[in-house]
């Protein structure tokens, strides 16, 4: 008999990879917080899991520099679907370029590449059913990308992996002049098992 779950997971553990460890924590929702360290195991039960609110946080994403945000999944089986949600103030958005990694070093794809947007400050939902591309986005309004978008490659490709252990956001810097800050992102998770 299959099961279905989903799964709701605020950011967790985010790493500054280029000096040194900073660690982001949420809590709530039956998710108890742990120490900074690996992640955070968050058994999944019963049909979802919501996180929110936080400690530590936010997470700065300095110039030219890397930041990995990663958190642990149990007990939920195979992806079935899943989305991401980003909420980023950062000046000149089209500086970042965003990776999602699932565990075990499995599919890996870039999920926001908006070359050419000035504006300032993210807050969106991608998925795979998004009305329009997150890349093609750029509102004179902040946050200038807010709503639901397609990420810049789907997200399908996480379909049928295993979606315990470790997943990884990772966030590249790569033009000087603009800094921000990860404040929350999410992942989505319906799961089958």
């Amino acid at each position: 008999m299959r099961t279905k779950t989903k799964a709701l997971v605020l950011a967790t553990t985010a790493t500054l990879l280029a000096s040194g460890a900073v660690y982001a924590q949420k809590e709530g929702g039956g998710i108890t917080p742990t120490p900074p360290g690996p992640g955070l195991l968050v058994p999944i039960t019963g049909t979802s899991c919501n996180a929110s609110g936080g400690i530590n946080c936010p997470v700065a994403l300095p110039d030219l520099s890397t930041v990995q945000s990663s958190f642990d999944i149990s007990d939920c089986g195979l992806v079935e679907s899943l989305d991401v949600g980003l909420d980023i103030t950062h000046t000149w958005v089209s500086d970042m370029r965003i990776t999602l990694e699932s565990p075990a070093g499995g599919a890996s794809t870039i999920i926001f590449d908006n070359v050419g947007c000035g504006g300032d400050d993210v807050e969106a939902m991608l998925s795979d059913s998004g009305a329009s591309p997150v890349d093609s986005e750029c509102a004179a309004a902040v946050p200038t990308i807010d709503g639901i978008f397609t990420p810049t490659n789907p997200l399908a490709i996480f379909n049928g992996e295993i979606a315990d252990g470790t997943w990884t956001l990772t966030i590249e810097d790569t033009l000087a002049a603009d800094e921000g800050t990860l404040n929350d992102w999410t992942l989505d998770l319906d799961c089958s098992g």
